[in-house]
């Protein structure tokens, strides 16, 4: 019988092993069986079925089917191959019974290890996927389109080092101060942050630069509900550490690529890896020549070695620094930067990269310097005028009371000067006094200053200067102010009356010395 039954099993293709119900011996086994099992041919007949389990359990598992508790049992378990692995596997034990009142147990074995490694593998997906949602790795941000805060997770809170009291009271407006604070540029942040409540339906990316050394990559997304925008969702992220890899610079290439900022990065020892086109196209400076270049090699030149060492001692000791300093552009014209640079560190505390942020700022300095030119200057001649005399004169009296030295005003008006308007007219008494200006410089020492008051009032200050030297320099003034002038043909000359006031005798106080020469030309005049 059992003859008949090994060809039956031979031609099937699942493993199938005949056990004999007593002893628990296998009887018959078939191709498969050897195989799954990983023994040779003809070699499992013989052995008793409980060698084969793999786990304690199957061992009262076949104490129970050897009682005879179910004819039928269908089960998942383990087998051990022959080189020891452990394998699993759906099993079929059947109670087959034979006219002579003999039976037997029909085995079938189906591997299932390649199945249970897609479930687990499965199960592994299904579980990471549900530890992303619970806990995303990205701080959270969510308003309504108003700006208000909706939500926020604890990672948010954690990237952006909200204190307590924030986290344990709902006031918006301090959360959003705390991140002003917390950010290199600050207004550029609002701007963009503007731009974008503006917006309700822009999806954007910016690159954040806290004063804290951290790097953030914030990803902005409307929120919709009905199709209609709700609100915002702001993600944070931090890749501080990621900008220690060359991929990760690549991937936030977009951002620094087109920034309008200058931008460069350096290595832990402050050596320049990359820079951005608008470093390029502001400093004329391409990426080749400035790779290998420190910090101090490229901002050392138009004596900022002293700023520069400041510069590197406050980052080194803050970990960011922001200032203005001038440098050259590669053609050796000057220009002012305005500029922020942050250490980026790891965990540890160890310095990964410096990032350098900078813009020209020329044209606000030299709009800056016109402002002030128009406020400290007249308008017509160049010269100081009487706000600028005034500082001057104030810095006099302090270096002569502490020096006990003295110093001259001449207080100078052009005689008859009226005349020239009403008969030539104003743009010609214009010209008049723009020449009587270039002869009085040509009088004064590089020291001296000399000031319009307006009209044909003029005020020198002879610095360091005596009565003598006063009267030397009045008398150099109105020898120069007698040369005949010529203008468009006409030839004429110009007087002119001299008041001098010296400190201290005539004077402690401005306003003193100011009245007393006044009062001396009216009095030359006068005579």
């Amino acid at each position: 019988m059992t003859h008949a039954w090994e060809g039956l099993i031979e031609g099937m293709l699942e493993a199938v092993l005949l056990v004999e119900p007593v002893q628990l011996t296998v009887v018959a086994a078939n191709r498969a069986a050897h195989k799954i099992l990983g023994v040779p041919s003809h070699s499992l007949p013989g052995r008793s079925v409980i060698d084969l389990a793999a786990a304690p359990e199957d061992m009262f598992f076949w104490e129970d089917v050897a009682a005879g508790l179910s004819n039928n049992i269908y089960s998942e378990t383990l087998l051990r191959r022959a080189d020891g692995q452990a394998i699993h596997v759906m099993r079929r034990v059947s109670l087959v019974r034979f006219d002579n009142a003999s039976s037997m147990y029909v085995v079938a074995i189906r591997d299932h290890t390649d199945q249970r490694q897609v479930e687990n593998e499965l199960e592994k997906l299904i579980s990471e996927l549900r530890a992303t949602l619970e806990s995303t790795a990205d701080g959270i941000l969510v308003t309504d389109l108003d700006g208000s805060i909706r939500s926020y997770n604890h990672l948010f809170a954690k990237l952006w080092g909200l204190p307590e009291e924030l986290l344990t009271s709902r006031n918006d407006n301090a959360v959003y101060a705390w991140m002003d604070n917390c950010m290199v540029d600050a207004s550029h942040y609002n701007e963009r942050l503007a731009q974008i409540r503006r917006s309700p339906l822009m999806e954007a990316s910016d690159v954040l630069v806290l004063h804290s050394g951290k790097v953030l990559e914030r990803v902005t997304l409307p929120q919709y509900a009905r199709g209609r925008p709700i609100g915002r969702v702001y993600s944070f992220r931090d890749i501080s550490q990621k900008l220690a890899d060359q991929a990760r610079l690549q991937l936030a290439s977009k951002v620094f690529e087109a920034s309008t900022d200058a931008i460069f990065i350096t290595d832990e020892q402050q050596h320049i890896i990359t820079t951005n086109p608008s470093f390029e196209r502001l400093t004329q400076f391409s990426e080749v020549e400035m790779i290998g270049l420190s910090i101090s090699d490229f901002f050392l030149g138009h004596g900022n070695a002293e700023i520069l060492k400041r510069m590197l001692d406050e980052l080194e000791l803050d970990g960011f620094w922001e200032g203005e300093l001038w440098n050259r552009r590669r053609d050796g014209h000057a220009y002012l930067c305005m500029i922020s640079l942050v250490r980026v560190q790891n965990e540890n505390g160890q310095t990964l990269h410096t990032i350098g942020f900078f813009k020209d700022r020329t044209e606000n300095y030299q709009a800056k310097q016109k402002i002030e030119e128009l406020a400290f200057t007249d308008a017509l001649t160049g010269l100081p005028n009487r706000m600028l005399l005034e500082e001057r004169i104030s810095q006099s009296i302090t270096h002569a009371s502490r020096d006990q030295s003295q110093f001259a005003l001449l207080f100078l008006d052009l005689d008859n000067f009226k005349q020239i308007n009403d008969s030539l007219g104003h743009p010609f008494g214009d010209r008049v006094l723009v020449d009587v200006t270039e002869r009085l410089k040509k009088c004064l020492r590089q020291v001296d200053t000399a000031a319009r008051l307006g009209g044909d009032e003029f005020v020198l200050l002879l610095h360091q200067a005596d009565a003598a030297g006063a009267e030397i320099c009045a008398r150099r003034v109105l020898a120069d102010l007698s040369a005949p002038f010529n203008l468009d043909g006409i030839e004429f000359t110009v007087t002119c009356s001299i008041g001098i006031a010296l400190y201290p005798e005539d004077g402690t106080e401005m306003l003193d010395l100011i009245k007393n020469a006044d009062s001396a030309m009216y009095y030359v005049k006068a005579v």
